[in-house]
């Protein structure tokens, strides 16, 4: 309203004062259409598990380049590991699963990672394989 009460008072020259005008914004504007395939709802804890790894720079005095991210679906409950090699992040996830099935007696239905190499290896897919786990 300011705007427009500025323009019609001439205070505001060179505005753009028709919709025509506007067709470039618009069109700029556009908005992708959303992903086609919704990924399952989860229901009760660690059905559900977010994974990454990310780059520590500069590593720690310890020598951890990266950290592990494991992150919960249902209550957003997160475990970091700090690790040297990205390939090591195979056993602490091995670990993970292993200390939930036994503390809780449950194990995760899927595993949602960003399809990075750490998580693309044959021991890792062997791993959920004998576990029951879907990689996403």
């Amino acid at each position: 309203m300011y705007i427009k009460k500025l323009i019609s008072d001439k205070i505001l020259t060179g505005a753009f004062t028709s919709s025509n005008e506007f067709q470039v914004c618009l069109h700029d504007k556009i908005k992708r259409s959303p992903h086609s395939r919704h990924l399952p709802v989860t229901h009760s804890p660690f059905e559900k598990l977010h994974m990454d790894t990310l780059e520590i720079s500069p590593p720690s005095f310890q020598g951890f380049c990266y950290v592990l991210v494991i992150v919960d679906d249902f209550t957003r409950f997160n475990q970091i590991f700090l690790i040297t090699e990205k390939s090591k992040a195979e056993g602490y996830i091995s670990s993970f699963i292993n200390e939930i099935k036994n503390k809780l007696g449950i194990t995760p239905g899927y595993i949602h990672t960003d399809q990075g190499g750490e998580f693309d290896s044959n021991t890792f897919g062997q791993l959920l394989l004998t576990k029951g786990i879907s990689l996403e």
